[in-house]
């Protein structure tokens, strides 16, 4: 019953994004969006085929008609090229890995990417097919739509302390049993917060990381609302998005944001922001050390060990990264090239989220088992760097310059602490749909081609 009511839901979505904002490519991103604000790996009903994978053909058939009839601007080609030869470097990558490591079969290894690249083309379709302000817009206004509704619904499970959405899925989705997931964060105490929302993703960590990349859409968007009551909405929405991730309880995520916020203003306001971090430390020195707050202690003294926050901690991340060392160094290919692309998928499904790994948190931790040390060189620069160089290039203006970099490094540094699996890949297709909109705002873009 759930996959007719999450099939429903996605074409009640596709649909009215397709009357509001009269586009096809954003209704399609809509929909992918929608896809990370509710649980991973539900099916759509009358097919075996996935969501994601479903999704994928309807946009390769789109984007190929795209292509054959409809491309006939410089600017769609350069946001072309650059999106398909970035896909390609990854495609790439995986192949290297397949081929060099020795642990997880071939054959494996080279399936599994196709999943990947149904991933791929909504890059390619963020970066090619979306060519007015009016469309992308149009998304941000469908972000907003679904931060209310998912922020909603997660303070009246805070509220009443159960979470039904979860415990329903629990109940009729066998492959949620092993995740832990359910009203039971509802009950994880931490510090202030009487338990952690999760919307409708069933899980904390998704929900805020989602939230926190969703935020930077939201500050992006706002540097173009004139309407004084347009900017008083956002300042809403922007407060209420920042209370939602507040009660996410993840620590991970709020450190990220800090991080990306902290980047943002230091760029363009130095002398404000050092002045107000010289008086924020002189507070935490003078008042930090008798906060009693576990919760608050975790984020404020991170590297510090706090018994009563369950979680991650920094002895456990020490662990994880001696263990997953220790099973790459047998061979000198496997330090160098990981144990393949998968791995960590198998180990979780044999032994579970135990103790030395505990569902590889981290980007790094999961990278060096699956890629190893030089494979997780290659990854992190196959993956990130040209995000940088290409926001560089596009993007004229120096304050939504600022703002795609704080996007970018905080995304990174939520990844690095939370693992590629909370919304890695909607973060690098909003990436490319950031610089895009930027982009779009140039009046001297023609230089760069």
């Amino acid at each position: 019953m759930i996959e007719f009511y999450y099939t429903l839901l996605m074409l009640v979505c596709f649909m009215g994004m397709l009357l509001y904002s009269q586009s096809i490519p954003a209704a399609l991103l809509s929909l992918y969006i929608t896809f990370w604000f509710f649980p991973q790996g539900l099916g759509i009903i009358g097919t075996s085929t996935g969501f994601l994978s479903l999704l994928g053909i309807v946009e390769f058939i789109y984007f190929f008609y795209f292509y054959t009839s409809r491309l006939n601007k410089r600017h769609d080609r350069t946001f072309m090229k650059k999106s398909i030869n970035y896909v390609v470097s990854l495609i790439a990558f995986y192949l290297l890995i397949a081929v060099m490591s020795k642990e997880m079969p071939l054959g494996e290894q080279i399936g599994s990417i196709r999943h990947f690249i149904f991933y791929s083309f909504n890059i390619i379709l963020a970066a090619s097919c979306l060519n007015k302000r009016k469309e992308i817009v149009s998304i941000f206004h469908f972000v907003i739509l679904l931060i209310i509704i998912s922020g909603i619904y997660g303070l009246y499970t805070y509220k009443i302390q159960f979470n039904p959405v979860a415990e329903y899925v629990l109940l009729t989705q066998e492959q949620f049993e092993d995740q832990g997931l359910g009203s039971e964060f509802l009950e994880d105490e931490r510090g202030f917060l009487q338990g952690r929302i999760s919307g409708f993703t069933v899980h904390p960590l998704m929900y805020g990381g989602v939230l926190v990349i969703c935020f930077f859409l939201l500050m992006s968007y706002f540097k173009n609302v004139t309407n004084r009551w347009g900017k008083a909405f956002m300042y809403l929405i922007a407060s209420f998005s920042l209370l939602l991730i507040v009660l996410t309880g993840s620590r991970s995520i709020l450190i990220g944001l800090m991080c990306g916020l902290f980047y943002y203003f230091f760029k363009l306001y130095p002398q404000k922001l050092m002045k107000f971090s010289l008086l924020g430390f002189a507070i935490v020195m003078m008042f930090g050390i008798t906060i009693e707050d576990e919760y608050i202690r975790s984020i404020m003294f991170f590297w510090e060990e706090h018994d009563e926050i369950k979680g991650s901690s920094t002895s456990m991340r020490i662990d994880q990264i001696e263990a997953a060392y220790d099973v790459i160094s047998k061979d000198l290919e496997s330090l160098l090239f990981g144990l393949g692309r998968g791995w960590t998928a198998q180990y979780l499904a044999k032994q579970g989220n135990i103790p030395p790994f505990q569902g590889f948190e981290g980007i790094f931790i999961f990278s060096l088992v699956e890629h190893g040390i030089l494979g997780t060189f290659l990854y992190l620069m196959a993956l990130y760097l040209p995000l940088y160089k290409w926001n560089s290039i596009f993007v004229t203006n120096l304050e939504k310059k600022t703002l795609i970099n704080a996007f970018l490094f905080s995304g990174f540094i939520i990844f690095v602490f939370t693992g590629h699996a909370y919304g890695q890949w909607l973060y690098i297709v909003l990436a490319f749909l950031l610089i895009k909109y930027a982009s779009l705002q140039n009046e001297n873009i023609e230089q760069y081609r």
